[in-house]
């Protein structure tokens, strides 16, 4: 089926450029391909035709740091005090996590991507943790991401935290669905780690010379049990085993000095700011504008508060004018997020398309019509102050409608169904 997209702003981005290119006309979406029609050339015939009004048009966004297992938290009490980030990790995550089965696994997984596609990402990197689940829970989580057609870099948590045969089971399923999904064009793996201080020096050697999903420098207790255990902070840790490498996610970085900084930015590594999650938890946060200036590569994440990376870019551009009591910053960041997400999108796909003539047809169609000029020198303001604020009006993947006019085209689950699954993790949890 071919599907003509009349009237639109489109807004590629040039990976060489590092930014926006701003066209205007039509969009045709035939046989899986995206060919632009500049307006006043001849539209041809389409099976469908859909005007879209001026409104502005992008490629799918990229999610790089999401857990879609924390999905059984929403509305949870936890039990005890939750005074600071270690009994936050134990008497929350760590409890929801042991209480996992196959069933809430797959359902967390569905949400999720539904939540992620009705906000515009289509490519997701998942950071799971299921220790009494663990060889079955990627194959389940990657099932679910291929049923939607869309992209998903997965990993399995290593830790040291529940013992040696537990991180055994860890480290042998990430390997095992690396290796399967190596030629997939839409699913991969990547070895996952928890934090420096829930991981031994023998299972960082274990993995040394690999790419690695892991979080650092989240908190300050990450660094301070790093190096009273080890002896290193846990930034030097990861480098030291040659972990700091092109294709490796560290999410957070809220407490990396300037010599850490500048060594992130030489290995090719991409800092993950998770800014919602991290003011939740009062950990801190990442400084962007320090990181930047370090050459720091960086990329928006969720950490499993939500599914939006536009809240995320939001959050980041007001946190670095907020921070600094400088009202010029901001721009320059959240450009710097936005290359960020789509180079280490494009780093494990490399045919990830951005809206280029040729590129698989994957797009989305914002709810913004600008009212006000729109030219390629003032599109991040477009974006900033309002983009960032819309929701998809279309999302297309393939040349398919998963989203349309606002409505997703996708089932879910039974919600009585859901409702059961998701009272039986509480009732294990509560019992933990």
């Amino acid at each position: 089926m071919s599907l003509l997209l009349r009237n639109a702003n489109s807004l590629i981005w040039d990976i060489p450029a590092g930014d926006f290119i701003l066209r205007t006309g039509h969009l045709l979406l035939e046989n899986n391909c995206i060919t632009h029609i500049p307006a006043g050339n001849p539209v041809p015939a389409a099976d469908v035709e859909q005007d879209l009004h001026q409104r502005l048009v992008t490629a799918p966004l990229v999610n790089c740091h999401h857990h879609f297992y924390s999905l059984p938290a929403r509305g949870l009490v936890p039990t005890g005090n939750l005074n600071d980030f270690s009994s936050i990790l134990e008497q929350l995550w760590w409890k929801l996590d042991r209480s996992l089965n196959h069933d809430a696994i797959r359902l967390a997984a569905r949400q999720s991507l539904l939540e992620s596609i009705q906000q515009g990402v289509l490519t997701v990197f998942d950071h799971h943790s299921s220790p009494g689940e663990t060889t079955t829970a990627l194959t389940t989580t990657g099932a679910e991401v291929e049923r939607m057609g869309i992209r998903a870099v997965l990993c399995h948590e290593v830790s040291d935290r529940n013992g040696e045969v537990v991180c055994e089971k860890q480290l042998s399923e990430n390997r095992r669905f690396i290796a399967a999904n190596a030629r997939s064009e839409h699913l991969k793996g990547v070895m996952g780690l928890h934090a420096s201080f829930t991981v031994t020096d023998a299972t960082l050697k274990s993995v040394a010379d690999e790419p690695v999903h892991i979080h650092l420098a989240e908190d300050p207790v990450d660094n301070r049990l790093s190096l009273e255990r080890y002896g290193h902070t846990a930034c030097n840790r990861l480098s030291v085993n040659s972990l700091l490498r092109p294709g490796s996610i560290l999410a957070h970085g809220n407490h990396l000095k300037d010599a850490e900084l500048k060594l992130l930015a030489e290995s090719g590594s991409i800092l993950v700011h998770n800014p919602h999650s991290n003011m939740n938890n009062a950990v801190g946060t990442l400084d962007l504008t320090r990181a930047v200036a370090h050459g720091c590569s960086i990329a928006p994440g969720t950490d499993g508060m939500h599914s939006s990376i536009t809240s995320t870019l939001k959050q980041a551009f007001l946190l670095s004018r907020h921070g600094s009591s400088d009202p010029t910053v901001g721009f320059a960041e959240v450009r710097a997020l936005v290359d960020g997400m789509f180079q280490l999108g494009k780093h494990y796909f490399p045919e990830l398309p951005l809206l280029n003539d040729g590129d698989s047809a994957d797009l989305i169609v914002w709810d913004y019509r600008p009212l006000t000029p729109l030219r390629q020198e003032n599109l991040w303001g477009h974006l900033i102050y309002r983009l960032l604020e819309s929701k998809p009006q279309h999302v297309v993947a393939g040349g398919e409608f998963l989203l349309r006019d606002g409505n997703l085209l996708i089932e879910s689950d039974d919600p009585e169904q859901a409702q059961m699954v998701m009272n039986e993790i509480w009732e294990r949890f509560y019992r933990a």
